[in-house]
């Protein structure tokens, strides 16, 4: 502690020994800005700077707390000082720290000077005092926040070391301003914070604080509350940091809709080779189109373009920072001048139907769980009230604008419910932002961004015009990782084991990613979707967080096992999360909770919100949905959960400041995901531990299994969980790492790491059980016996006919607990069909494969030995791998028409976010021989060691499809699409393939003997 700022306050020698005994380390201004000119001998010195502040170890060394550092930092010292009774001595302490919160966070938003001092000379003598007589700090006024001796005289040093240190002229004011504007807030935060206020009454009634009009202390709120979310809020509520003390500046491509529609590039020089041209939808996640652009700059430089007349559309995938960006963005703008409007989708009354006066009712102020009671300073209708607030016009960079700028995030988060399409929906909502708010003629430009996932809904809206650019987030590049990384890795080490945060220990998991996006700018790979690997994670800023934040605890050397994709992380969090005592890295975790019912809250929680297509839900509906459970096992989850730091990352669910109108809702929506797909494969685990050793098939093919059969169970477990909605590509990635993860330690063949408590594996035999099982219920799905009548027994006699099962899937879809005036509609009968017949092919072929090629082991299918001792199923075949016969899928049964209308069947619902069934399936090893696929679409399909032997594939398209090993011999393929196709080791021996297009396919240890036409590859 310094001897200056112990005479100033007045401390004894009995206060300071007290003081040094703690984390506390304070400093008068001159000290803390003579630290920072100290580290700017560091290059890399703005990413260390909190370290300089005084409160660094205290939040290094402590768990974190909702208060921002400062706030915690002065209460922890007046727990130690009690009470500083001199008004002037005891706001030089709010003054002090508050300027220095002001400095830390204006450095970092203005960045390095543009030229550097190699020789930095700095008098660090002077420093402030006290104020004289006559300039009492209770002179000081909000409404004239720089005319106070205490300011002027700090603002004078801060020039002089800024000026040491090389910041010119431009720069120093740029900092200057950013100061002056933080530090009113920041005192203002610090004397009427519930942790210190108690300690300043004495003074903040002397200030003359002003009271400006409720609608414009309304907007300044909420003006406010960006910058609260960006600087103050600590990430996820519970971490060490604020989003502004790791934020990454994002990166992107930049395209036209034009040229994503119509597969060519306006820009020809932005392609190289492996971009194909023509009538091909052009990705936009592709590395090598739309160029490498930083995000903020080329939003800014719109903002600002006076010919720019449309809307910003930014998409990427969950976890990219989306959400994160409009949070920077927010704080840019404000920095600017400008006004930011941030809403998110969700938060939308869509039933009040016009956009205007839905817009205020979504504006937030504050986070509603730390202010329950709290209201708005106005009426949401008085926010808008002035008709003419969006034709004001200010000048920006030469451009005439409306000052206020529209931030819409996540159109993704709409809801999937059954009232509209979800493509309708959005439809609606883009079409009167753009008639409200772009289509303005005369009047001054409103500037509109817009963020979310990828959606087919918002492509083929009418929002999206020719000329509207659409701004692809991409995977951080290696050398911005590489800082985030190491930079996380310091806010999440104990102190006492700084080794955990060695940069050593990441460069193996660095320099693999490097290698990585080497590989795809130089288009070396043949799939980038289903090779991504390390990418998928380390690239998406809130995977690599969660990442790092495994990686310090993480025991073994081998940090690649976190990152080998994102099921991996999840699972490791969720085994974590549920894992029953013990202890874990640097923190000790005992929950009373057991495990199962932490895991089983978690899971059911996620079918939940999954089935009632949003993610978050009323807490009625989720009260109703998880019936078996109690509100008194949610209130001990809560309680029992709150410490540990990974555990609040997934119970994120938790019921914010315990009102029940606010609803539930995970930290993320890709934790509903995973945890939704979890449950799915420890439904089939259960089923397998359960089932007996035989089971019979069903004997008539339109009755139900029997009440007494866990078939019938099992049927409508998955049906809940499976027909309310589509199978999404996320969870669908998910659930097929998790199986080939259950399979390959089934085999023994997984990583023996145990981290936290993994669930239970099942053995082989119960896994065949599951196999078995499922192509029964492909069978029963097949034979559409949920959509007949079932006959009513009293004895032997039947009384009657009960209503398909279907009836009962229609009522569980719509919502269980509506509000009184919510309009019901329910889904059709079709699309419950579908989503349950897509989900149910899924499964089946992801087990059957897993359990007859292990992990590991490719698909070489060979025929049959002898087979008298196995007994398959109508929905199976047996063949060989490694001279051992196996049973594999066979989707359409012993009839060679079924599964086109199985797929005529699942495509009847209209809409599927993959397009047309079977597209980007995965079908590896399935049987076909001698089916009728005629016409069918595998685009993208994965049909790895699949059977084709005779079947007619006339017109059948298998564009992108992986072929390897597969079995064509004798099939009827004239006029098929073989376009980019993997062919590599398959058997087309004898193929017929007049007319057959093979351009770009991969022919490579491909038998061709015999075959009828030609196959061009060029």
């Amino acid at each position: 502690m310094s001897s200056k700022l112990s005479k100033l306050l007045g401390l004894t020698a009995e206060d300071q020994e007290s003081i040094e005994k703690t984390t506390v380390n304070i400093k008068s201004v001159a000290e803390f800005i003579s630290d920072i000119v100290e580290a700017c001998e560091d290059k890399d010195w703005l990413s260390k700077l909190s370290e300089i502040c005084p409160w660094w170890l205290q939040i290094i060394g402590e768990s974190a707390s909702a208060a921002a550092p400062p706030i915690k930092f002065v209460a922890t010292l007046f727990s130690k000082l009690g009470e500083i009774k001199d008004p002037d001595r005891l706001t030089y302490l709010a003054f002090t720290t508050a300027y220095q919160r002001a400095i830390e966070k204006s450095l970092k938003t203005i960045g390095n000077p543009s030229v550097k001092s190699e020789k930095i000379e700095w008098d660090p003598n002077k420093d402030i005092d006290l104020p004289k007589e006559g300039a009492s700090f209770s002179t000081y006024s909000l409404s004239d926040p720089l005319n106070h001796t205490f300011i002027k005289q700090a603002d004078a040093i801060l020039d002089e070391a800024l000026k040491a240190v090389g910041y010119n002229e431009s720069e120093r004011r740029k900092v200057h301003n950013e100061v002056s504007m933080r530090f009113p807030r920041e005192l203002i935060v610090l004397l009427t914070h519930p942790s210190t206020r108690d300690k300043f009454i004495s003074i903040t009634e002397a200030f003359h604080f002003e009271n400006p009009e409720r609608v414009d202390a309304a907007w300044q709120d909420h003006f406010e509350y960006q910058r609260y979310l960006y600087e103050d809020k600590q990430v996820f509520g519970e971490e060490p940091f604020t989003l502004s003390d790791v934020y990454i500046e994002t990166e992107c491509g930049v395209l036209q809709w034009q040229e994503i529609q119509d597969g060519k590039l306006i820009d020809n020089n932005q392609a190289k080779e492996s971009v194909q041209q023509g009538k091909v939808r052009i990705d936009p996640f592709d590395l090598h189109v739309g160029g490498q652009h930083e995000l903020l700059p080329t939003v800014m430089q719109l903002i600002g373009d006076k010919s720019f007349k449309d809307a910003i559309v930014i998409q990427g995938p969950a976890g990219s920072g989306k959400s994160a960006f409009t949070l920077r963005l927010s704080v840019e703008l404000l920095n600017n001048g400008l006004k930011p409007i941030r809403i998110r989708f969700r938060d939308l009354p869509l039933h009040i139907g016009n956009i205007q006066d839905a817009l205020p009712e979504a504006i937030r102020f504050w986070d509603i769980e730390d202010r329950p009671t709290e209201t708005p300073k106005a009426k949401p209708d008085e926010l808008f009230a002035d008709q003419s607030l969006f034709d004001q016009q200010v000048d920006f960079n030469g451009c005439p604008i409306c000052p206020w700028v529209l931030i819409i995030d996540g159109w993704d988060e709409v809801s999937v419910a059954v009232e509209k399409g979800f493509a309708i929906r959005v439809n609606d909502i883009l079409s009167q932002i753009r008639d409200k708010f772009i289509n303005r003629g005369n009047r001054p430009v409103v500037r509109v961004v817009l963020t979310g996932r990828p959606s087919d809904a918002v492509s083929s809206s009418s929002f999206m015009t020719k000329t509207t650019r659409l701004f692809t987030i991409r995977p951080l590049p290696p050398s911005k990782l590489d800082g985030f990384v190491c930079r996380l890795a310091r806010y999440f080490t104990d102190p006492k084991q700084l080794e955990m945060a060695n940069p050593e220990r990441f460069k193996p998991v660095l320099e693999g990613y490097r290698t990585g996006y080497q590989q795809l700018l130089e288009n070396k790979r043949n799939n980038i979707e289903r090779d991504i690997d390390t990418m998928e994670v380390l690239g998406l800023p809130l995977l690599a967080h969660l990442a790092v934040r495994l990686m310090v605890c993480w025991v073994g050397s081998d940090l690649q096992v976190l990152v080998n994709n994102p099921t991996t992380l999840y699972r490791h969090l969720t085994d974590i999360t549920c894992i029953k005592g013990g202890r874990y890295g640097q923190g000790v975790y005992e929950p009373k909770l057991p495990t199962t019912e932490l895991r089983r809250l978690l899971h059911e929680t996620a079918v939940s919100m999954t089935v009632f297509g949003l993610d978050h839900i009323p807490y009625d509906e989720l009260d109703y949905r998880l019936s078996a459970l109690d509100e008194e096992l949610i209130q001990r989850v809560q309680e029992t959960t709150k410490d540990h730091p990974l555990t609040v990352l997934m119970i994120g669910f938790f019921f914010k400041g315990g009102h029940r109108e606010l609803g539930a809702e995970f930290l993320h929506k890709s934790f509903r995901e995973y945890l939704f797909a979890e449950c799915l494969v420890e439904t089939l685990k259960a089923y397998g531990r359960g089932a007996p050793d035989y089971l019979p098939e069903r004997s008539v093919f339109w009755k139900d299994f029997d009440l007494e059969d866990i078939r019938f169970g099992f049927s409508r477990r998955l049906s809940q969980m499976l027909a309310p909605q589509w199978i999404t590509k996320e969870v669908a990635k998910h659930v097929h790492a998790l199986i080939e993860w259950e399979l390959a330690r089934t085999y023994d063949e997984h990583d023996k790491t145990i981290v936290g408590q993994p669930t239970q594996a099942l053995d082989i035999r119960a896994w065949q059980k599951v196999r078995d099982g499922l192509a029964d219920l492909w069978d029963w799905w097949g034979e559409a016996v949920h959509l007949r009548m079932q006959p009513k027994y009293q004895g032997k006699k039947r009384t009657g006919w009960e209503n398909p099962y279907v009836m009962e899937l229609v009522e569980w879809t719509m919502p269980q607990a509506p509000d009184k005036e919510q309009s019901l509609f329910p889904p059709r009968t079709t699309a419950i069909d579908s989503h349950l017949g897509d989900g149910l092919c899924r499964l089946t072929a992801l087990v059957h494969h897993y359990v007859a090629v292990p992990p590991g082991i490719e698909a070489k299918w060979g025929e049959s030995h002898s087979v008298n001792n196995i007994e398959v199923r109508r929905y199976q075949s047996i063949g060989s791998i490694g001279g051992n016969n196996q049973i594999r899928f066979k989707p359409s049964g012993d009839n060679s028409h079924y599964f086109s209308n199985y797929v005529a069947r699942i495509n009847s619902a209209g809409w599927r976010p993959e397009y047309y069934f079977p597209i980007s399936l995965f079908l590896d090893s399935a049987d076909f021989t001698d089916v009728s696929v005629e016409n069918c679409i595998f685009f993208s399909t994965s049909l790895v060691g699949s059977k084709f032997m005779n079947a007619q594939l006339i017109d059948t398209v298998f564009v992108n499809a992986n072929l390897r090993y597969s079995n064509f011999r004798e099939a009827y393929a004239t006029r098929a699409s073989f376009d980019n196709a993997n062919l590599s080791d398959a058997d087309l021996s004898r193929i017929i393939i007049q007319n057959a297009s093979f351009k770009g396919a991969l022919i490579k240890n491909t038998r061709l003997d015999n075959i009828e036409g030609k196959i061009d590859v060029e």
